[in-house]
């Protein structure tokens, strides 16, 4: 058994870059997490400032809010997300194409969820619009940051 200046072994060098390289990928990871939950924040009160303005001043129906908003709020999101939140994942020339690909299929199905919710406890049991709205996104916060960083932004 070979003991460096350090006092440690050969095998304990041997396994020190896998023990580096776990600490670094589990530091990247929490970094855009709390990245994440930072531009997913602002995304939330803006998509509540402007359906609140749509639906309480403007009087646009609710069900029809989102198609006005959803526009405005998926550039800031995707946009966001890709040059700050995810930007150490992903970074092959051209993903760029793949990854709005993979963001709008994500969108699709948080769309539709979505509304669903909206319908649920908004229009049926007419929970008031900013508790609707922070139950909707907690759904979806809970299950889109590892569809972001494992496939959307992925190489």
């Amino acid at each position: 058994m070979t003991v460096g200046r350090s006092g440690m072994t050969a095998s304990h060098m041997q396994k020190l870059p896998q023990k580096v390289l776990g600490m670094s990928i589990s530091r990247s990871i929490a970094l855009s997490g709390v990245k994440y939950v930072i531009v997913g924040g602002l995304t939330f009160l803006m998509n509540y400032a402007l359906n609140w303005v749509l639906i309480e001043i403007v009087e646009v129906h609710y069900l029809y809010v989102g198609y006005i908003v959803t526009p405005i709020i998926l550039l800031f999101n995707f946009s966001s997300h890709k040059l700050w939140s995810f930007r150490d994942v992903g970074l092959s020339k051209g993903m760029t194409g793949k990854q709005i690909v993979r963001y709008f299929v994500l969108v699709a199905v948080n769309s539709v969820v979505g509304m669903f919710l909206m319908y649920i406890f908004y229009g049926l049991l007419e929970i008031p619009l900013f508790p609707t709205m922070v139950i909707c996104t907690a759904i979806g916060v809970a299950w889109n940051f590892p569809v972001f960083r494992f496939w959307v932004y992925r190489d």
